[in-house]
């Protein structure tokens, strides 16, 4: 436990964990508690069947922010006492009235531990806290003295001070140079890829562009729960910012890379729609002269079918078939450098700095001004998010995450038909003809390692999704892979529940799962508003920075 939280003679707590300084500020008129007021935690009931602990939360919650606090309950030998019923009620003896809410005891999180919700206190001074227990042995009471003072800034201990640094915008890396695109760093090709991003001629009706499921006024999203484009899709649009830092693209990863991801949706019959010959005649009737200067003259494409592709309809599929092999070539290296363009501009899109990133630095500093960064609640969420919450696990680096695949029991959209995730990607990517290896890639094979090296057993891959970034996720709901959740609220307590997953194995330990290393994530109600809180301070603008 903490002690760096508590204050006074004895190791309790206020509501704000930092409890036993027995002489009050003078604040709003309160009385001082009396100088011989036992303010311990943990005591015998009255008729001694019971000795009850309570434990407030980690944090300092503010005068009249509704909170969670845990209640233990054992027999006198100190084994946990399971199925009871606690009744709440308590006040201000010194006021003469009684707490502003009614909390409530709903539920027992672990064996003989209680999770108390709604707690608030309105001022500061001395709290009295009943507790009338029923329980299989009998029932029995205890009255708990809580001296409530002004929230006091939190502590960070080093530790935790190390991990929050690791986690700053200041410590990210530039993006790797993708070896199989040539063209990346080139303005030119920055330049060039910003127009098709957002052109939609480059789509079956002329109305989708990039840009539709990645606009730049929603966080380069959609702000959907699955995406659409000509028609519906299955899964919610990825922000495409930083995603140059990822060998994987996609919820599943079925592309390697930038350019590669770039030219899925152009032919998906539900996204854009088109075909290869036709984007090669857009790009030959409006970008000849861009396009030209940067990889070499455009191919002939009189005769050409106007629609023809391997991915079209019958009749483009029939038409793109017909075409010798040659020249089916020669479209789709039109058709992939389209990709390492747009992939040029997309890798000039980078997060900026947010407030959490000048608490990190200030903090790492040694800087006093952090303190006024972030409040109490905000840093309750960041000391839950790298402690026992867990999320850190994945979601670590400045761009919090590990860019890798979990199953975490996201329940399905359509439980009848489950998405398989990256189990279904594998084959995908390695029959890619755009992959790092393929014939239009720029890389010399022993560049591309991720793809040589990539995992292909399905087994342990099974409904696992790739991490997001977590930068800027408050502004971006709804969240998971098909829209599941609407708030962050419902996010973090899902992972709270830890359910089980519908297809493959989740990740968490939940009920009477088998991990050795981690542990069931226990959050109360308070607690995941705390984290929600926190990842509101990821927020940070979106800049575009051209690559030298």
């Amino acid at each position: 436990m903490d002690t760096s939280l508590y204050t006074g003679r004895q190791p309790i707590l206020s509501t704000l964990r930092a409890l036993s300084l027995l002489t009050l500020l003078a604040v709003g008129g309160c009385m001082t508690p009396p100088a011989d007021l036992d303010v311990s935690l943990k005591r015998s009931t009255e008729q001694g069947k019971y000795v009850v602990t309570l434990q407030p939360p980690q944090a300092t919650p503010a005068i009249n922010q509704i909170h969670s606090w845990q209640i233990l309950v054992a027999s006198p030998t100190g084994a946990p006492v399971s199925e009871a019923r606690i009744l709440v009620d308590g006040g201000m003896p010194q006021h003469g009235h009684g707490l502003p809410t009614k909390p409530l005891v709903r539920r027992e999180v672990a064996q003989g531990t209680y999770l108390l919700e709604g707690m608030k206190f309105s001022m500061t001074g001395w709290w009295e806290i009943k507790l009338a227990l029923q329980t299989p042995q009998g029932p029995d009471k205890v009255t708990f003295n809580v001296v409530v003072h002004e929230p006091a800034k939190q502590t960070l201990s080093a530790t935790e001070v190390q991990t929050v640094a690791s986690l700053s915008m200041s410590k990210l890396a530039p993006a790797p140079a993708d070896p199989s695109n040539a063209v990346e760093q080139l303005p030119a090709a920055q330049a060039l890829g910003k127009r098709l991003f957002n052109d939609t001629r480059l789509s079956s009706n002329g109305a989708v562009s990039c840009a539709s499921c990645h606009a730049p006024d929603k966080q380069f999203q959609d702000g959907l729960a699955v995406s659409k484009g000509i028609g519906t899709g299955a899964r919610r649009a990825m922000p495409i910012v930083g995603a140059g830092h990822s060998p994987w693209m996609f919820w599943d990863g079925r592309k390697d890379s930038v350019w590669s991801q770039a030219l899925g949706p152009l032919e998906d019959g539900v996204e854009h729609g088109g075909n290869r010959t036709r984007f090669a005649r857009v790009l030959a009737t409006h970008y000849r002269i861009e396009y030209e200067a940067l990889f070499g003259k455009v191919p002939e494409l009189a005769g050409l079918p106007q629609d023809a592709g391997p991915l079209g309809n019958a009749t483009e599929k029939a038409a793109w078939n017909s075409l010798p092999a040659g020249r089916r070539t020669d479209v789709s290296r039109v058709f992939a450098n389209m990709g390492k363009a747009i992939a040029a501009y997309e890798k000039t899109l980078a997060y900026g700095p947010a407030r959490f990133d000048r608490y990190a630095d200030a903090l790492a500093a040694k800087d006093p001004a952090a303190r006024d960064i972030l409040n109490s609640r905000e840093i309750n969420g960041l000391r839950l998010f790298i402690g026992k919450g867990q999320c850190v696990t994945c979601h670590n680096g400045p761009l919090l995450t590990d860019q890798h695949f979990h199953n975490t029991g996201v329940p399905p959209r359509n439980p009848k038909r489950p998405d398989r995730g990256r189990a279904a990607a594998l084959a995908k990517v390695q029959q890619d003809e755009f992959n790092c290896l393929g014939p239009f890639s720029d890389a010399k094979p022993d560049a591309c390692q991720e793809l040589a090296y990539m995992v292909t057993d399905p087994a342990g891959l099974e409904a696992a999704f790739k991490t997001p970034s977590l930068r800027n996720v408050a502004l971006r709901p709804p969240y998971m892979h098909a829209g599941q959740f609407a708030s962050l609220e419902e996010v973090v307590g899902h992972y709270a529940r830890s359910p089980a997953a519908a297809i493959g194995h989740s990740e968490l330990a939940h009920g009477d799962s088998a991990h050795k290393e981690r542990k069931p994530i226990v959050l109360s109600e308070q607690e995941i508003r705390d984290v929600a809180a926190f990842l509101g301070t990821l927020n940070g603008e979106i800049v575009e920075r051209a690559r030298p």
